[in-house]
């Protein structure tokens, strides 16, 4: 069964918000920027699971598809979108493990890029505390699990030190096979 790790395929904060603004966020409509194309089933997790997280943030949350590129133009287009907590980036391993490790100029830094200590504690709190609800939801597991996906919620500490020890075995793993960045 194929496995949506750590809160959703690793969905990661990517903006700066002031502390401030975490008091009314979200104040407009939430971007979940999507390293795959409409209409695949990692589109419909995360249609899915917007929908269920727009009704309790009381603002739409939109899944925004970019794919191409191993997930990096999704990955720059957020580590790049305008600090005010309002994006961010479902992703996958690919372009957090191996755009990374495996492009000798990555447009972005898996863990730097997308660090929740970038974002308003508040809103990350607030971000994890209803998509960890969304994913016990019985409607939306059931859904979720009728595409061959399991959801497996954590918190942005767990998740920070789960994308760190990927990257760690994911490196070895590449030079142990003698590839290297191109």
């Amino acid at each position: 069964m194929k496995r949506l790790l750590r809160s959703a395929c690793l969905l990661l904060a990517a903006c700066l918000a002031p502390s401030a603004f975490a008091q009314t966020w979200p104040s407009k409509p939430i971007r979940l920027v999507l390293q795959f194309p409409p209409g695949g089933s990692t589109d419909s997790v995360a249609r899915i699971l917007a929908q269920s997280m727009s009704a309790t943030l009381g603002q739409p949350v939109l899944v925004e598809n970019r794919p191409a590129a191993d997930g990096a133009i999704a990955g720059d287009f957020v580590a790049r979108a305008e600090p005010d907590g309002h994006t961010f980036f479902l992703a996958s391993n690919t372009p957090m493990m191996q755009v990374p490790l495996l492009k000798k100029n990555p447009p972005y830094d898996p863990v730097k890029s997308f660090a929740p200590a970038k974002v308003a504690p508040e809103i990350v709190q607030r971000l994890n505390r209803e998509l960890n609800a969304a994913m016990q939801r019985p409607d939306v597991r059931e859904r979720i699990s009728a595409l061959g996906f399991e959801l497996v919620g954590s918190s942005p500490d767990e998740m920070a030190v789960f994308l760190q020890e990927q990257l760690l075995v994911w490196g070895k793993a590449f030079r142990d096979a003698g590839m290297t960045p191109e």
